[in-house]
C-alpha cells in the first residue's frame, strides 16, 4: 500500500505542483501554497483510490477466470487446469477453444486453426489427423500438428499432448525472445 501511494505521488505533475507550492510558500504567498497543497493531496488521494479499486477488480477477475482443457483420462472426459496437462494426455478441441499444448491430432473433423500468434498467418490453417510426411516442411506447416497459443476457428478434434510449457513451439519462441540479445556488430567493435 505504501508503494502504491508513493507511485501515485511520483507523477511529474504532482512533483511540479509540490515545487510550485514550495516556491509560493517561500515567497510569502501562503494562500497560493495552501491551495496548491490541497490540490496535490486531493490528486494523490484520488489517484491512489482509483488504482486501488482497479487493482482489486482485476484481482477478482483473475480469481474468476479458470483456464482449463477438456481431457480424456481413464475413459472419463473432465476439465483440467492447463498447468496439470502432461505429455500423453488426450485433449478434445472444439470451435473457439485455445489449443492448450502442442498436440498431434488423432481425429479431426473440418478443423481450421488460427496460427497467427505463432506464424503471423492471417488465414486459418486446415488440420487433419493424417500424418504429414512431406520432407523439409516446418513443424507449423504440418497438417497433423496443433500448437499452444493457437485457436480453433471451426471444427472439432482430438489430439495427444506432445509438449507442454517451455517445451512447446510457442515456449521456444518466447524463450528465444526473452533471452539476452545477441551482440551487434557495434557491440563487438
Amino acid at each position: 500500500m505504501g508503494w502504491a501511494l508513493l507511485r501515485a505521488g511520483g507523477n511529474p505533475l504532482v512533483i511540479l505542483l509540490i515545487i510550485l507550492a514550495g516556491l509560493a510558500g517561500a515567497t510569502g504567498d501562503q494562500r497560493a501554497a495552501s491551495v496548491i497543497g490541497v490540490m496535490v493531496i486531493l490528486g494523490v488521494v484520488f489517484r491512489f483510490l482509483q488504482e486501488h479499486r482497479a487493482n482489486t477488480a482485476a484481482a477478482r477477475l483473475r480469481e474468476m477466470i479458470r483456464v482449463t482443457a477438456t481431457v480424456l483420462r481413464d475413459g472419463i472426459e473432465c476439465e483440467v487446469p492447463l498447468r496439470e496437462l502432461v505429455p500423453g494426455d488426450i485433449v478434445k478441441l472444439a470451435a473457439g477453444d485455445m489449443v492448450p499444448a502442442d498436440l498431434r491430432l488423432l481425429e479431426a473433423k473440418d478443423l481450421y486453426v488460427n496460427q497467427a500468434p505463432l506464424t503471423g498467418e492471417s488465414l486459418p490453417s486446415e488440420k487433419s489427423e493424417d500424418p504429414d510426411t512431406r520432407p523439409s516442411v516446418l513443424a507449423h506447416e504440418r497438417s497433423s500438428l496443433c500448437f499452444l497459443g493457437t485457436s480453433v476457428q471451426s471444427g472439432a478434434a482430438t489430439g495427444i499432448v506432445a509438449a507442454t510449457g517451455i517445451n512447446t513451439a510457442f515456449g521456444k519462441v518466447v524463450s528465444s525472445v526473452a533471452g539476452p540479445e545477441p551482440p551487434t556488430a557495434f557491440d563487438r567493435g
